[in-house]
């Protein structure tokens, strides 16, 4: 839909939208405040109305700005003599400056948004890899110690996840590791939380009882408080991971509940802060979790390259919207929007359609069987009339094409399969409902109204009462290009995401 659309069709498939939702959500300074948050969000869902814009529209406007040149976004922002002293004074930055010198027709430049670049991004690993050093026990004995890490977290569609298990305990007065164990989390849920809980979920089977007692530290509150709720609350359908929490409890259950207890121990401490020899074993087995999961977490298929690539893009998107937004706050400022009348369309001349036929049916064969009358729509199963024909849709203002399943009007969207219904009422001269235009759309391309299958293209009924362009552009998109529907429909969506509605 997206691709169809004129303006949005830089696009792709779909908008980066998180860098502009960080900016959002970021806390209130003077520099970036409520106003300049309030025009961010304006900007991406196309609600700021420059001169040239309103000009198209039919607005009483010459659509010049007010140093002479063209009035649109990216004019204002970074060409006009007007803000000229802001850019200066705001200082942008050497890659923001060749950016747009390097590729001026780059839609960001006028609405902050950037194509989403997360499809050419190589997917999370969907096989399982579980590493035991070769070197030491193959199940834990001791007390474990779990952590799960991410790297590449610039955006959530980057980050990849993976945990790592440690036991570890006094041999002969000495703190000793006795099995270690990595992995990468699998699928496309990678967060660091749900790597946390897979830790605690792999020391659970392959645990060992330490003097009578399973002892698992971790450095999760979310793993630590989710056991102490219990397994009523953590299985849950409205808790967060309950899938793996009941794998975690049904492991638990078999190894007796009872017999487990779950620490909390803090990360990266420094053994110089260590207060006797059991916190220095926490201290050095909750270090080398660390750094298991963090080499995990690299066996992903991750591209660095690409990754820091990403990284430098989505800061320059960050920059230049919080650029555009504080322009544009600064020109509206100076020079606030005058109050346009918008120019009223013109009287829309209805031909005469007589065509000497009013009075008697002109029957044409349908594709699905039986008749129907190209003046008055009626239908008839043997094309033969039992009254007369009594009026003319086209002088009611409609411009009627066929499906040969179909007849509509190209103007309003009103179609008929048997019943005429809005095609004996005057033709309001646009789709005023969503309905319609949804329905004109998709008979447009050769599609059913409802469901969408697919029927024959259309044809006019009449070509030379065909509707004329401004008869189109009144009633909303055209027949060969459909994108100011699709750029209504995404517009609503971003609006939608924005929060703006």
């Amino acid at each position: 839909m997206i691709e169809q659309s004129g303006q949005f069709k830089q696009l792709g498939h779909s908008p980066w939208l998180e860098p502009i939702l960080g900016l959002l959500g970021t806390k209130d300074t003077p520099q970036w405040g409520q106003k300049e948050k309030a025009m961010l969000r304006t900007l991406a869902s196309h609600g700021v109305w420059p001169k040239q814009r309103l000009k198209d529209m039919g607005y009483s406007t010459d659509g010049l700005c007010v140093c002479g040149d063209i009035d649109t976004i990216a004019h204002r922002a970074f060409e006009c003599p007007v803000t000229r002293e802001f850019r200066e004074t705001y200082g942008l930055s050497s890659a923001l400056s060749e950016a747009r010198q390097q590729q001026p027709q780059l839609q960001m430049w006028a609405d902050a948004l950037a194509p989403s670049p997360f499809l050419e991004m190589p997917p999370p690993s969907l096989e399982p890899r579980l590493t035991w050093n070769p070197r030491l026990e193959a199940n834990f004995v001791g007390i474990g110690f779990g952590d799960g890490s991410g790297i590449h977290g610039a955006s959530k569609d980057t980050l990849r996840c993976g945990w790592a298990v440690v036991s570890s305990q006094f041999l002969e007065g000495a703190i000793t590791i006795t099995a270690e164990l990595s992995g990468l989390c699998v699928g496309p849920l990678q967060e660091v939380n749900f790597a946390e809980l897979d830790a605690l979920y792999q020391y659970l089977c392959y645990a060992t009882p330490y003097d009578n007692e399973y002892i698992y530290y971790s450095d999760s509150s979310f793993v630590v408080n989710g056991w102490r709720k219990g397994q009523q609350v953590s299985c849950s359908s409205w808790a967060i991971y309950c899938n793996l929490w009941q794998q975690v409890f049904s492991k638990a259950q078999d190894l007796g509940i009872e017999t487990i207890r779950v620490y909390k121990v803090k990360a990266h401490r420094s053994i110089k802060t260590s207060l006797n020899m059991y916190d220095s074993l926490k201290i050095l087995a909750n270090r080398r979790a660390d750094v298991l999961c963090k080499e995990a977490a690299a066996k992903h298929f991750a591209n660095k390259v690409w990754y820091d690539k990403l990284k430098c893009q989505k800061q320059l998107i960050v920059e230049n919207a919080k650029f555009l937004a504080r322009v544009l706050c600064a020109h509206i400022d100076k020079f606030p929007r005058e109050d346009l009348e918008r120019i009223p369309p013109g009287p829309r001349v209805v031909p005469d359609a007589s065509l000497d036929k009013v009075g008697k049916h002109d029957f044409r064969a349908l594709s699905r069987g039986g008749f129907r009358c190209i003046l008055c729509l009626a239908s008839s199963s043997e094309g033969k009339a039992t009254s007369k024909c009594m009026q003319n849709v086209l002088e009611l203002g409609h411009r009627i094409w066929t499906t040969g399943a179909v007849h509509f009007c190209a103007v309003c969207g009103a179609y008929s399969f048997g019943r005429l219904g809005l095609l004996m009422k005057p033709c309001p001269s646009k789709a005023n409902t969503h309905h319609l235009i949804r329905a004109r759309r998709r008979l447009h391309a050769g599609l059913h109204p409802v469901t969408g299958e697919e029927l024959a293209l259309p044809e006019p009924s009449y070509p030379e009462f065909s509707p004329t362009q401004e008869d189109l552009c009144a009633a909303g998109p055209s027949l060969e290009d459909l994108g100011d529907f699709f750029e209504e429909e995404l517009e609503q969506e971003l609006c939608e995401q924005l929060g703006l509605v």
